[in-house]
């Protein structure tokens, strides 16, 4: 007859938790359609990467992306002979 009193109370524990699951999936749901639903109406100004403005901007960018690279590998070949 003991047994049948923890048989029960884990029954009434299984049915609580997933009771509490279901509530919190469904608690995230509201939370992610809230956070998906708000538009901004903010205007967010492109940088030069995702559009440049003219062809040299782009090439200012690659070059100093292309010396920032030689001054990276003249610095580890200095390393590497001193």
């Amino acid at each position: 007859m003991s047994s049948a009193g923890h048989i029960m109370d884990m029954i009434q524990r299984m049915n609580q938790n997933r009771n509490l699951q279901r509530s919190k999936k469904e608690r995230i749901r509201d939370h992610l359609g809230q956070l998906y639903s708000n538009k901004s109406t903010a205007h967010v100004p492109d940088t030069p990467f995702e559009s440049p403005k003219s062809n040299r901007d782009l090439r200012f960018i690659h070059l100093i992306i292309l010396i920032s690279v030689i001054s990276i590998l003249i610095f580890f070949i200095y390393l590497i002979l001193y």
